[in-house]
């Protein structure tokens, strides 16, 4: 068949890439013996090729409406172009990126484990650096103690050397027996000086297995990988069709330049009793425990039965109330650890909580004149990070899993302070502290040195960040109330899309949260509805 310019097909026809490698160009012929679809640019190049240049290529359109000419009643092979070539090439596609994420997201983390083993031996060159210093301080003390005995035994026996000297002088001996001036009792004692005793010094306790636990650790998920997702058939090209239309729908509208992502599915939708809106979210991994909070201390403790609100415990956190007339005291108070317990803050006692599995309190950190407004634990190394308030000043607190301060990030490189009000705080794939600031309309990245980063001021003049969570390529997810979005960030800060939008039905999202298996919780101010979403990174 000769080949002519494509029309504008009248169906909804699906829009197929190119088949070349590295070609990004829609398809808009086909080649029938390679089973390849060609764009314009690639058709060329395949027929002027010695190998393919008899190849029958056709219009990509004319597949759908050309049947066999011996059996003119049989379509299957129209169904096969239509349907089952194109969805597997999709598929195909899929797993070609999935293997270019792959080893993206595995560079990034054997170079995280390279910057972790850097971190550590800056921190032991520092602290070998602070033990030597202490040894050269312990010599200086000792010396100056031996110098000031030196010297007292100096003056003693130049007192010796007087009195030697006045026994001596012009008198006669028998004089000095009849009237001595000089007896022994009349010679200062001999000064009483210390002996030193020198530092011991106790070598560390550790091994291979400790030094290893300081590095993180590299888990494989035992969960069972989920299935690649294939369109129905039939409808295989409405999503397309959908898209075309709505695309041309959306032109002129103030809207048009957002950018939509398709990776997120609605699953299902739950009603929350006992609380008044969705503002922040913890999951328990090991057992799948939800526990969602609002604005007035109310805390649920959530088991879901196959998407639906099952049993639930309610408690009341008198020390997360919102305080006077300030719109924000910080939402993100809870996190669940690592080992399943709930550790929260109490901003009235400036304090952070672990409750254990049976519901005691056990008070693990003590924030003193700063107000803890948000907190997270860290899966990489156990850390807890709180973001903290005094008066007009903020800083972001990391403790070690035994509530020992090790370090604080509070100035930027220009000694600009990084923090107003970090309410929302996260931590990356990469170590990176990530924290949903209020007061600076800013989400604000710095590095596990607590190097600044960036700071990502959302895509239109007002941007007002909530909830903050990640992805397991390091993407990061934030609300944005203001717009009734969730921005879908790269590791660097830059806006890959809008996820959810007014167009998912989305409204004030205050919060966003991921499982384990790709589920994404999404909770909303003034609604006890709590929307599930099926994510695709």
């Amino acid at each position: 068949m000769a080949a002519s310019e494509p029309q504008e097909s009248e169906t909804g026809q699906h829009l197929l890439g190119c088949g070349f490698e590295h070609c990004e160009n829609k398809c808009q012929f086909y080649c029938n013996p390679c089973n390849r679809p060609l764009c314009e640019q690639c058709k060329e190049v395949h027929k002027n090729s010695p190998d393919t240049q008899s190849h029958e290529v056709v219009l990509y359109q004319q597949l759908f409406v050309e049947k066999c000419k011996d059996h003119p009643k049989n379509d299957i092979d129209s169904q096969i172009h239509q349907y089952f070539l194109p969805t597997s090439l999709e598929l195909q596609k899929e797993t070609r990126e999935d293997a270019s994420r792959i080893k993206m997201a595995l560079e990034e983390m054997r170079a995280s484990i390279m910057a972790e083993a850097d971190t550590v031996k800056k921190i032991v060159d520092v602290i070998a650096s602070e033990k030597v210093d202490r040894v050269n301080k312990i010599e200086e003390s000792l010396n100056e103690n031996l110098k000031e005995q030196d010297k007292t035994f100096d003056d003693y026996i130049s007192y010796l050397h007087k009195l030697v000297e006045t026994c001596h002088q012009d008198v006669s001996s028998t004089e000095l027996q009849n009237d001595p001036k000089i007896t022994p009792e009349s010679i200062r004692p001999i000064p009483e000086t210390t002996k030193p005793i020198l530092p011991v010094f106790t070598t560390g306790q550790y091994n291979k297995d400790k030094v290893a636990n300081l590095l993180g650790s590299v888990n494989v998920s035992s969960l069972e990988p989920p299935s690649r997702k294939i369109r129905l058939f039939g409808t295989a090209f409405e999503h397309s069709v959908f898209a075309e239309k709505k695309s041309k729908e959306e032109k002129g509208k103030p809207d048009d330049k957002q950018t939509l992502s398709s990776s997120v599915t609605e699953v299902a939708e739950l009603k929350v009793p006992n609380i008044n809106g969705g503002y922040h979210m913890s999951i328990d991994s090991t057992s799948g425990k939800i526990w969602l909070s609002d604005l007035v201390g109310n805390l649920l403790q959530i088991y879901l039965e196959r998407n639906r609100v099952g049993k639930f415990v309610q408690f009341y956190l008198k020390g997360n109330r919102p305080l006077g007339d300030k719109f924000s005291r910080g939402c993100g108070y809870h996190k669940v650890t690592q080992s399943g317990f709930l550790i929260y803050t109490d901003k009235d006692n400036k304090v952070v909580n672990r409750m254990t599995l049976n519901n005691k309190i056990i008070e693990i950190v003590r924030t003193v004149d700063w107000e803890p407004i948000s907190v997270h634990s860290s899966y990489l190394n156990g850390d807890i990070l709180v973001g903290v308030k005094y008066e007009e000043e903020a800083k972001v607190i990391r403790y070690n899993k035994a509530g020992q301060e090790i370090q604080t990030i509070q100035m930027d490189s220009k000694d600009e302070p990084l923090y107003r009000d970090p309410h929302y705080i996260t931590e990356n794939i990469n170590g990176d502290i990530c924290t949903s600031d209020y007061g600076k309309q800013a989400v604000v990245v710095v590095d596990k040195a607590g190097e600044h980063r960036f700071s990502y001021r959302g895509k239109k003049a007002n941007f007002f960040p909530w909830g903050i969570c990640v992805d397991t390529f390091g993407h990061i997810l934030v609300c944005d109330d203001y717009n009734d979005s969730v921005h879908l960030l790269d590791k660097n800060g830059e806006f890959l899309s809008y996820l959810l939008t007014r167009q998912h039905s989305v409204k004030y999202p205050r919060v966003v949260c991921l499982d384990v298996e790709n589920n994404l919780y999404v909770g909303q101010s003034g609604s006890n509805t709590l929307t599930i979403y099926k994510y695709y990174p």
